[in-house]
């Protein structure tokens, strides 16, 4: 399954990127109508820097119908809330999110959603750092020593503040440079964990964590963290799937991230620790089917599965589909030229998403524009790229051609339905330890040009 032909995976990349493009009408459900009236209740927000959730006003919300055409517009109020009456109990609506420079258009995000249930309270968080106000915010950059156990050598080290870089500074020490950690002014730092990894004498493997709340820049030298709380090995099946990714969850952040390797035969965690009795544990097994480039791009497909659990014992018990998804990899004809899409073929995963990017001209001052379109349904529809939005039909439509595109199957071991799962996800319930987003397995495809 890892060694596809060329020719085909070259047919594939070019028939995604003009398929997702293509127009027309048509789907395989159709919003119900009843005289009884519902309220869909939307709220939409976005993140700062110091982590505080803002209300995002004026954002334009489409009520369309199951072909795509535009219903009654809307725009979210100064909470970035929004209530929409209507007699359908089922609808297809869209969140349009510009950002803008001066007055000339910068970007452009578009969230699209089939067969939704019109009587619930869905929320959107907006990944948009250009809408976010950060002027309540007090930020510090800094290095951090971490002391612990001694090493022979640092084979991995994390920190739930961000990307940074970290090196031994001796055996006993490792430096994390340039940790960047915000507030809100005058308020508490938020909590984040720094730990360690590496072989130390007899022992392969062994970890050490410090977890702090106190980012106070000191007046001399560097800020210094001292380890207390030590990792346990679990022993895993080295050939149970080709990457394996763990983590823990509490205090509003994902600590201890940890990827290890195909052929891994244990992995470190971190039990007992300051917030043991707060965290949900996270882990995600991963089989990487197909990775190729051709002189037609990139194409990519994976197969996922993730838990997230009040209690580790479970926290292995991770079964990533070991098979290609049915789908047609020489051609792609999941996607058909009239706008619709049918990957009904793989068997048991009802929800689909699909995010497709675009980098088009503004011919009004002749700029490049990237546009991101995400759009989530059932296994098998009609596109809402088939229809022209309003306001920018110069710009996106049937005929613009995708540069990259990413589609994720969905399937839950605790809710397998359409209604259950776009429920869950429409109440950005990811990081539950129950629901059916708890216990999900996901088929992940990419191309790119």
């Amino acid at each position: 399954m890892k060694n596809l032909n060329k020719t085909l995976i070259a047919a594939t990349v070019t028939a995604l990127l003009v398929g997702c493009g293509g127009g027309g009408s048509g789907s395989s459900s159709t919003p119900g109508n009843n005289t009884k009236e519902y309220t869909f209740d939307l709220t939409v927000s976005t993140t700062n820097q110091c982590g505080e959730s803002q209300a995002v006003p004026n954002v334009e919300v489409l009520l369309q119908d199951a072909n795509w055409d535009v219903i009654s517009t809307h725009q979210t109020d100064e909470l970035g809330q929004i209530s929409i009456v209507t007699t359908q109990s089922i609808i297809n609506y869209s969140v349009v999110s510009p950002s803008y420079n001066g007055d000339n258009l910068k970007d452009l995000n578009i969230y699209s959603y089939a067969n939704i249930s019109s009587s619930i309270n869905a929320a959107l968080t907006l990944d948009r750092a250009a809408l976010a106000d950060n002027t309540n915010c007090q930020c510090v950059t800094q290095d951090i020593e971490l002391a612990h156990t001694s090493l022979d050598e640092l084979t991995l080290a994390g920190t739930s503040a961000g990307t940074v870089t970290a090196e031994l500074v001796d055996d006993r020490t490792t430096l994390f440079k340039d940790v960047e950690v915000c507030r809100v002014a005058d308020g508490e730092w938020p909590t984040h964990s720094f730990f360690v990894q590496g072989p130390s004498g007899s022992d392969e493997l062994i970890g050490r964590t410090e977890i702090t709340n106190d980012f106070t820049q000191p007046e001399q030298g560097n800020l210094q963290l001292i380890s207390f709380d030590s990792a346990i090995t679990t022993g895993i099946a080295a050939t149970q799937f080709d990457e394996l990714t763990t983590g823990q969850l509490f205090a509003d952040n994902l600590h201890f991230l940890t990827t290890s390797p195909e052929l891994t035969e244990s992995v470190l965690l971190f039990e007992t620790h300051s917030h043991s009795d707060d965290a949900r544990f996270y882990s995600q097994g991963k089989n990487n089917h197909v990775d190729a480039d051709s002189l037609f791009g990139t194409f990519q497909v994976s197969s996922t599965h993730s838990l997230y659990a009040a209690q580790h014992d479970t926290l292995l018990n991770l079964s990533p589909e070991a098979e290609m998804p049915d789908i047609d990899t020489g051609f792609f004809t999941e996607f058909n030229g009239d706008g619709s899409y049918d990957f009904s073929a793989v068997a048991d995963y009802p929800m689909v998403s699909i995010t497709s990017h675009y980098r088009v001209v503004d011919e009004s001052n002749n700029t490049f524009v990237p546009i991101r379109w995400t759009f989530v349904g059932e296994t098998s529809g009609t596109l809402p790229t088939a229809k022209s939005l309003p306001d920018y039909k110069s710009l996106v439509n049937a005929e613009t051609k995708v540069s990259s595109s990413e589609v994720i199957l969905y399937k839950s071991e605790l809710a397998n339905n359409y209604a259950a799962l776009s429920t869950a996800l429409l109440k950005e319930e990811k990081y539950n330890s129950s629901g059916p987003l708890s216990n999900l397995h996901q088929h992940h495809i990419f191309f790119s040009k």
